[in-house]
């Protein structure tokens, strides 16, 4: 059976950490319960920012993008589903940082401008 695919969004320093430690920490969220916040499958695009354009940081509220890491829901830890703008979305409830051990990670930093040939297109 398929397991749920995830998407963290992060930038570039925040994909740098993940992959060194091979873990996402906990979020920092106002008011919401422990855990890594995550886009459910299917996904929406991850256009760079742009003021009135639909990308990640306008429909998900983010900090900072330009990158994120795409795994396998772990099958261990409950997940809350909510709806954010719109966007499916979810918490992975924790208090530690998640691991991603097993859960086959994809590892992207999304293009910028049009000479950042090495890395990926926008979706």
């Amino acid at each position: 059976m398929a397991r749920l695919r995830v998407r963290h969004h992060t930038d570039d320093q925040g994909l740098d950490g993940i992959q060194a430690e091979w873990a996402i920490h906990v979020s920092r969220g106002w008011g919401t319960p422990l855990g890594v916040h995550v886009e459910l499958a299917p996904f929406g695009t991850t256009r760079p920012f742009r003021e009135g354009r639909p990308c990640p940081k306008n429909e998900l509220g983010l900090q900072m993008d330009g990158a994120f890491v795409e795994f396998d829901a772990p099958a261990d830890r409950q997940l809350i589903h909510y709806q954010f703008n719109r966007r499916k979305v979810a918490i992975i409830i924790g208090d530690e940082p998640l691991r991603l051990d097993g859960l086959n990670p994809v590892f992207v930093k999304v293009r910028r401008r049009f000479w950042e040939f090495w890395r990926t297109k926008p979706e």
